[in-house]
Formats: C-alpha cells, structure tokens, sequence
C-alpha cells in the first residue's frame, strides 16, 4: 500500500486541482470524495494493526484530510453558484 497508496493520494489531489482549473459537477466530486473515504478507512484499519510504517500511515492521512478539505470548499462554492444562478435579477 505504500507506493500506491501515496499515488492514489497524489492521483486525487492532482485530479482536485485540475477539476477545480476545468469547472467540475458535483457528481465528480462525490466519486472523488467515495474514493477519499474508502482509502481514509483501509488506512486507519492498518493503522490499527500496528505496522512498522506507521509515519507513512499518518502522513498519508493528512493528505487525505487537505484533500477532503478541497473538496468541501469546492461543494460549498458551486452551491454558492447555484444559489446566484436561481436569484432573479431585480427589474429596475
């Protein structure tokens, strides 16, 4: 899990970035967020077995945490885009 899970980390962040250059839906964001929460919990299931490669363990839930971060603050701007969208302009 070490080399790969750091990948799909880094996959995911990078995929977070490019989304957020591009314009994303809220259904990308959902699978991005699916694939966060079963990685957060195949890594605090090791955590709980106690490996030698405990560092890395945490490092890589960090990472997860800054990523869910992202996420949550580009839900909360397309929401704000969706609340301006339906505001009819006023008529003057």
């Amino acid at each position: 899990m070490n080399k790969k899970g750091k990948a799909r980390i880094t996959g995911i962040k990078k995929k977070l970035s490019q989304l957020y250059i591009t314009g994303y839906s809220i259904e990308e964001l959902r699978k991005i967020s699916l694939e966060i929460i079963l990685i957060e919990q195949y890594l605090k299931d090791l955590k709980t077995r106690e490996t030698k490669e405990m560092d890395i363990i945490e490092d890589m839930l960090k990472e997860l945490e800054e990523a869910k971060l992202i996420i949550y603050r580009m839900f909360t701007a397309s929401k704000i885009r969706l609340s301006q969208k339906r505001k009819k302009p006023s008529k003057r």
